[in-house]
């Protein structure tokens, strides 16, 4: 072997014993160095793909032992509805500011009904006045026939429910109150309802101005 073949050969590997050379040419696919592994399977500063993102919703809640409850001006909570509400939201784990949003949701919806009942009976009592049936003539015929057919149960619930200041009611108990006035009594005198004062004349409580 001459000198430039025994170069060759060396140069490609051949001989030497040595690690082979890089053989420069492009064609020829050389193994890429395998990594040690570390025995860690994720690797340094990844993330856990099984791991969950933690939540609000993962902390504990807290129960108190016992709910302070605030209504909107205009309302009250009895004692019967404070215990089963406790017991409801103890049941449901709710925390005192959860209580509270829905208590004051429920503040809000049973004012707003309140307010549109106010609005349907300060309509009744507009269409009364619009109709000329609020007059002390008028009024004080109403309440007699109240006073004697229904007492004053009766005239709580008229004047409860705003259902006396319906134009309807107004003209059924007028005309009843009328013809009570215009009965005579055996010794021929007509009778004589009591002088009203402005209170009772306006149904204390039923609305009208």
């Amino acid at each position: 072997m001459n000198k430039f073949t025994q170069v060759f050969f060396e140069a490609d590997g051949a001989g030497g014993g040595g690690e082979p050379a890089h053989s420069g040419d492009p064609f020829v696919t050389e193994p890429a160095p395998v990594a040690e592994p570390s025995g860690d399977p994720t690797p340094a500063g990844d993330l856990d793909p099984t791991a969950q993102p933690k939540s609000v919703f993962d902390e504990p809640a807290v129960v108190p032992d016992k709910y302070e409850f605030k209504l909107q001006d205009g309302l009250e909570l009895t004692p019967e509805l404070e215990a089963d509400f406790t017991a409801i939201a103890k049941e449901a784990k709710l925390t005192q500011e959860q209580a509270s949003k829905l208590i004051d949701l429920h503040s809000k919806v049973v004012l707003d009904v309140m307010h549109k009942q106010e609005e349907i009976v300060d309509g009744w009592t507009a269409e009364c006045q619009k109709q000329g049936l609020i007059s002390r003539e008028n009024i004080a015929a109403a309440k007699l026939a109240v006073n004697t057919f229904g007492g004053s149960e009766a005239m709580q619930v008229l004047v409860n429910t705003g259902v006396a200041n319906h134009p309807a009611i107004q003209k059924m108990l007028q005309n009843i109150g009328g013809l009570l006035m215009e009965d005579q009594p055996p010794d021929g005198q007509a009778p004589k309802a009591k002088e009203p004062t402005d209170a009772d004349l306006f149904f204390t409580g039923a609305g009208f101005k």
